[in-house]
């Protein structure tokens, strides 16, 4: 028997497989104590009923249960912003523990206080706690180095430093395993612990029967957002038969999401056929499941962080006797593979091959009593926590036996003479980078100052002068160069609009495939696909349904360089969605946004309007304006009236939408920064756009011949 020591990154009702991990070492008769986070209020009614029932004892770190907890936390924040831009501008070089995650150096004092024989990192975070702390192992769990999401190179700086040192290393497909053992060669490969329930939460239940009515399909997460793919799904029932296929999901609500979805089963007609339920608790999902026909198993994208994984909603389907319904992935083919017949694929956000499964699945009920029974049998062997846990024990006792030295501070770099030149330098970077991160904000500051006395002045400019564009009737089009100045510029009133049940339609001048030029992996034509499913998630969310919505897809960053032939045929596109949708007002980027694409738009669309004979009123917005805050200085001079919008009611909306544009706000691999910077995205997410009405004098084209 041994002391083991569990160290988690958060609370332990979020990491369910951290909460198998221990019961499973206890159950083999270790004395397992768990050390973790405790900074999330909502969670601790959870992980006071995993606590009552626990064979083993738990550590929770103080960080906001008391008023010293909770200055403490603020203490934290504080040191993790600094930590993270460091560690970002140094590629995780430097400040790695406090960056990648907030509590490591608490994680690992606490570790080191249990006195235990051997360490558990729950996911990469941990690891640096354990690995100061004595003999340890590493549940990998997901693949964070590739996933575009997060500080990815930082996180591949930690692995390189830690991988080859950890006892074992352990994660929950074998695509995820062969992936790390690419990456980080090893004489032991890592340990593949599928994250599956136990035999006994499947309880009571009966095996699979005949069951009549519609196919019912079930999808849990912890939230229902994007990633579900609910979408596809909802596209592909509403090509089937009405009536024949529900769906029903499970999860907190992503930024209302559950909105948009129920407004696109509503367009799609299929609303009665769409419910959505709240989360609940861990030991009743079994059951839950149960009551569905086919488990719905989806990652979102082609990144190999959802590649390579396997989700506990999989296993948890198996062990109800569902039918499992997989995106074709990496590591779901390798599972189909390796159970010939057992599990079923279709093309990720391809509604129409995920319509023929389904119409297939419903014309066969022996066929899907079969999968639910053979589902069924699955979860008995191999896939339960029982028998995939021995894995687990067995690396942990082998690792026991293994002679290792305890890490010193002696070990590795640290073990330098003082005149070493690469200390010398190491101490440079930090002193420069920290220079860096100090000055970084004064100018940033200075922006700001300017935007707030803008914004004073523009307030008093529209105090007691009523928006008509907000309010009126007739449909409001707007026109942006890209996909995302729709959101930025006037998410806020579009979203208004539609909560009103006022109509909106939206134009993008460009297909936006320019906004990464000379990546190395994404190609234009990929960019132009992506950013354009962005903007229908974008305008989902702010309520404009999918029929209004159009896509003129002129080349990105040609705006202003158009010959006279391809302006003519855009200005000809532009006035005849004019034409159709007889707008009452043209909201589009102001004339000198600081931008030649917004700059080239202007007069676009002002020659449209002269070609359509539209009587629809002009209203400027600011995008790049608005963080460049001087160029506001014009239209606040020469503008017939401005306009403030108050977003307070819909801002949630506007940041939801504002997320979906990933592709701007986040980097794509290899590239380290985004495209859109966080403090520009920021300053977005005010309770204020601001409008301007101004006579439509078009400056002369600028053609080339």
């Amino acid at each position: 028997m041994a002391h083991l020591c569990l160290i988690s990154p958060g609370q332990i009702s979020r990491n369910p497989r951290g909460v198998r991990n221990a019961d499973s070492l206890a159950a083999a008769g270790h004395v397992v104590t768990v050390v973790y986070a405790d900074y999330l209020p909502a969670y601790r009614a959870f992980d006071a009923s995993i606590l009552a029932t626990a064979r083993w004892r738990a550590v929770g770190l103080d960080f906001g249960l008391t008023a010293e907890g909770r200055r403490r936390w603020q203490f934290v924040r504080l040191r993790h912003y600094f930590a993270r831009n460091l560690m970002t501008a140094t590629a995780g070089r430097l400040a790695l523990g406090p960056g990648y995650g907030y509590f490591g150096p608490e994680l690992a004092a606490a570790a080191r206080d249990t006195g235990a024989d051997f360490f558990l990192a729950q996911e990469q975070k941990s690891s640096l706690a354990a690995a100061s702390a004595g003999r340890f192992g590493i549940d990998v769990e997901d693949l964070h180095a590739d996933c575009d999401d997060g500080p990815r190179h930082a996180i591949a700086t930690l692995e390189r430093r830690q991988f080859p040192r950890a006892q074992f290393l352990a994660t929950m497909s074998a695509a995820a395993a062969a992936r790390i053992a690419e990456v980080h060669p090893r004489a032991r490969p890592p340990v593949v612990l599928h994250n599956c329930p136990s035999l006994a939460e499947r309880g009571s239940l009966a095996p699979p029967a005949a069951r009549g009515g519609p196919l019912r399909l079930y999808w849990f997460g912890q939230t229902v957002g994007p990633h579900s793919c609910a979408d596809t799904v909802l596209r592909a029932i509403a090509l089937l038969p009405r009536g024949s296929v529900r769906l029903t999901l499970r999860g907190s609500d992503t930024a209302r999401y559950n909105q948009v979805l129920l407004r696109l089963a509503a367009d799609l007609g299929i609303a009665d056929f769409l419910r959505i339920e709240p989360p609940a608790p861990p030991a009743q999902m079994v059951a839950l499941a149960a009551e569905h026909d086919v488990l719905l198993g989806t990652q979102p994208s082609p990144q190999l962080f959802h590649q390579c994984a396997v989700g506990n909603k999989v296993f948890t389907g198996l062990m109800a006797g569902c039918a499992s319904l997989l995106s074709d992935t990496i590591a779901h083919r390798q599972l189909a593979a390796a159970h010939p017949g057992d599990f079923l694929l279709y093309p990720t956000h391809d509604a129409p091959a995920l319509a023929r499964e389904l119409a297939q699945l419903s014309a066969a009920p022996d066929r899907l009593l079969a999968l639910r029974a053979r589902s069924w049998a699955l979860a008995a062997h191999p896939f339960n926590w029982e028998t995939q846990s021995r894995a687990l024990v067995e690396a942990v006792e082998e690792s026991l036996h293994t002679t290792s030295a305890r890490p010193t501070r002696r070990d590795g770099r640290l073990n330098r003479p003082r005149s070493d030149p690469r200390r010398i330098l190491h101490r440079l970077a930090i002193i420069l980078t920290f220079g860096l991160i100090l000055l970084a904000p004064v100018s940033n500051a200075l922006r700001e100052f300017l935007r707030y006395i803008l914004d004073l002045a523009l307030r008093s400019r529209s105090r007691s002068r009523p928006f008509v564009a907000l309010h009126e009737p007739g449909p409001l089009l707007v026109v942006a160069p890209h996909p995302d100045d729709e959101t930025l510029g006037c998410g806020g009133l579009i979203a208004r609009r539609r909560a009103a049940g006022l109509p909106v339609s939206i134009v993008w001048l460009t297909d936006g495939a320019d906004s990464h030029p000379g990546h190395p992996i994404v190609t234009p034509a990929a960019l132009a696909t992506l950013r354009a499913r962005e903007a229908h998630e974008a305008a989902a969310l702010l309520g404009v349904p999918a029929h209004d919505l159009h896509f003129l897809n002129a080349r990105d960053g040609q705006l202003s360089h158009l010959r006279a032939s391809e302006r003519d045929l855009l200005v000809g596109r532009i006035a005849a969605l004019l034409s159709s949708i007889a707008p009452a007002t043209i909201a589009l980027p102001c004339r000198h946004d600081g931008s030649d694409e917004h700059d080239a738009a202007f007069p676009l669309v002002v020659a449209a309007r002269a070609r359509a004979g539209s009587t629809a009123r002009l209203v400027e917005f600011p995008v790049w304006s608005w963080w460049s805050p001087w160029l506001l200085l014009r239209p606040l001079r020469s503008s017939h009236s401005v306009h403030r919008l108050d977003t307070t009611s819909v801002l949630a909306t506007k940041v939801a939408a504002l997320d979906c544009y990933r592709s701007e706000i986040r980097p794509i691999a290899p590239d380290t920064v985004p495209s859109l910077s966080p403090a520009y995205v920021d300053s977005f997410r005010s309770d204020s756009e601001y409008f301007f009405l101004t006579r439509a004098k078009e400056r002369p084209p600028r053609a080339e011949s």
